[in-house]
This record gives structure tokens, C-alpha cells and sequence, in this order.
């Protein structure tokens, strides 16, 4: 079950319990709806703190996750120039022995 699920059952949990403890208060019925509108505010500021937090915690989350990512592909890219520098030195050195070795051909074939 996903936190954003988890939450809203929780919400609409806590909702219905207050609202059935409330109607089976023993007040008279002014009082009740006095006590069920001020319930009614606080939760409604709660639920706008909670909002509040959680979009704070997902910007944040998703800050760190771009960190992250662009710190990954600074190595990615450090990874590949390290690698295209090592190649480029075992292709100078293929390309040293291939041609001391036609160098060395040619000779024979001179002497022969």
C-alpha cells in the first residue's frame, strides 16, 4: 500500500471516529454542532499543516534526488573519459607494434 493511500484512510478513519464519538456524545444538539464545527477547523488546519509538510518533505526529496542523479552522472562521464583515454593509448600502441612489425616486413622482403 502506497504512504499517499495509507494516509487518506487514515484521514477519513480519523473523520468518521470523531464524528461517531460526537453524535454519541450526550449534549444537546447546539452544543454538538458548536463542538463539530470547531473539531471540523482544527482538523481542516491540521490537514492544511500536513499538506504543507508533506509538499516541503517532496521538494526536498526530490532535490536530493537530482543531487544524486547528476552526482552518478558526473562518474558516468568521469567513467567514460578514464575508458576513452585507455583506449586511445592501446590503439596508439596497436597501431606503434603493427607498424614496426610492417616495418620489420619489408626489410625481409628487401634483403630477400
Amino acid at each position: 500500500m502506497n504512504s499517499k493511500g495509507f494516509w487518506l484512510g487514515f484521514f477519513l478513519g480519523s473523520v468518521a471516529g470523531f464524528v461517531a464519538a460526537l453524535l454519541s456524545a450526550p449534549e444537546s444538539g447546539h452544543e454538538m454542532r458548536k463542538d463539530i464545527r470547531a473539531r471540523g477547523i482544527e482538523l481542516r488546519s491540521r490537514a492544511v499543516d500536513l499538506t504543507d509538510e508533506a509538499q516541503t518533505r517532496a521538494q526536498e526529496l526530490q532535490k536530493r534526488a537530482v543531487e544524486v542523479a547528476e552526482e552518478k552522472l558526473q562518474k558516468v562521464e568521469q567513467a567514460v573519459s578514464e575508458g576513452r583515454g585507455q583506449a586511445e593509448a592501446v590503439v596508439a600502441e596497436v597501431s606503434d607494434r603493427a607498424r614496426e612489425g610492417l616495418e620489420a616486413a619489408k626489410r625481409k622482403a628487401a634483403e630477400a
